[in-house]
């Protein structure tokens, strides 16, 4: 047949270059709902996971799949425009990394000398571990123009989800648009003090249900992050071990030794009582939907500091039970939430505030801390 490329050669070669032997065919059919890569090579540096690495072929971008620790599709319209302008141009893009749960392909016969014969068909779902955003805006930019994005990748073979995960976690951990709520988040299968925390937000006893962000961009509904719920619960059993929360990594090890602690029950039954004293003294569930000004008792440094305060007192502990002195909270109920000082001190970061740790002491006490605010 004129114009066909022998490519007997490419199967031959890439049945023996694995160290595992995969079920490779030859067709000339290609599989409408598969991932197809152009002028593809063999990469068996590391034996129990081959790696196949090539061009997409960009009418297959679609068959491309998103496990649950992958972020969402940003709608930055500036980041989306500049990424559409790039492939336009022709500007070479970082490849995207993909992954495959078996070892199988098959060698697609596509008669065309445009791609030397050289054509991979991914058999079995293809994963998408980095480079969610590069695919969907080239899909965007496809359904717009008449314009055929370029891609690399590159597609590990014999992988499993947890393997995606931590490989996820390294390559976006210092990438700034990357939030750790969705790495946290990623944990919550394998990690059971993740898991809690997680699920709770969807759980009616809790009264921030639904009100919490586990994904990139947080919504109108949400008040506060998977990222700063967590920490809270970290900081609220400060004295009984030693806690982490500087990165997610610390994060997720904490949460899952105080789960060994405390048990299921013992560490829920903390967080809730934690949570409905915060709601009970200042109010959570009848916040509005993106509240402007921010109420103190969800800024960012405010949980963790009434955290560390009950974390540190006897008063409010019965072994490893979380017992609010009665007294306590209604001294709290009287606290000048609105001062400017303690607003400020309450939206400090997404730790334990000094500033106004002592001055929540203070009040306890019995000081007119009205008074030495004014001052």
């Amino acid at each position: 047949m004129a114009g066909r490329v022998d490519r007997s050669h490419v199967f031959t070669v890439l049945r023996s270059l694995l160290p595992v032997t995969p079920a490779v065919s030859e067709t000339e059919t290609a599989n409408p709902d598969a991932v197809q890569l152009w002028y593809s090579s063999v990469d068996e540096s590391n034996p129990a996971y081959p790696v196949v690495r090539g061009r997409i072929n960009p009418h297959t971008f679609r068959n491309v799949q998103y496990d649950t620790y992958q972020r969402e599709h940003l709608t930055s319209r500036k980041k989306k425009e500049g990424m559409k302008v790039g492939f336009r141009s022709g500007s070479k893009f970082p490849d995207v990394d993909f992954a495959n749960r078996g070892v199988e392909w098959r060698v697609v016969n596509d008669q065309s000398l445009a791609t030397r014969g050289n054509v991979i068909e991914i058999v079995g779902p293809t994963w998408c571990v980095d480079g969610r955003q590069r695919i969907s805006n080239a899909l965007e930019l496809m359904d717009e123009a008449d314009v055929e994005p370029t891609l690399g990748c590159a597609v590990m073979f014999n992988s499993t989800k947890e393997i995606e995960t931590d490989l996820f976690e390294v390559l976006n951990q210092d990438h700034t648009q990357v939030a750790s709520q969705v790495m946290l988040r990623n944990r919550k299968d394998e990690n059971r003090g993740v898991g809690l925390v997680h699920d709770l937000c969807e759980d009616s006893e809790f009264p921030l249900q639904d009100r919490i962000c586990w994904k990139q961009n947080a919504s109108k509904a949400d008040l506060m992050t998977g990222t700063a719920l967590a920490k809270s619960v970290c900081w609220l059993h400060e004295k009984k071990g030693r806690i982490a929360t500087k990165n997610t990594r610390e994060i997720v090890a904490t949460l899952g030794r105080l789960h060994e602690q405390f048990g299921e029950e013992g560490l829920k039954d903390n967080v809730l009582a934690f949570y409905n004293f915060i709601g009970r003294t200042w109010g959570l569930r009848n916040i509005p939907e993106r509240p402007k000004p921010k109420p103190t008792q969800v800024m960012s440094a405010f949980v963790p500091t009434v955290a560390r305060l009950l974390a540190a007192d006897e008063r409010h502990w019965d072994g490893n039970d979380l017992r609010i002195d009665p007294r306590v909270a209604s001294r709290l109920v009287q606290f000048p939430m609105d001062d400017d000082y303690v607003r400020v001190t309450a939206n400090s970061g997404v730790k334990p505030s000094t500033e106004l740790l002592g001055t929540l002491r203070q009040h306890i006490s019995g000081r007119d801390v009205r008074r030495r605010l004014a001052e």
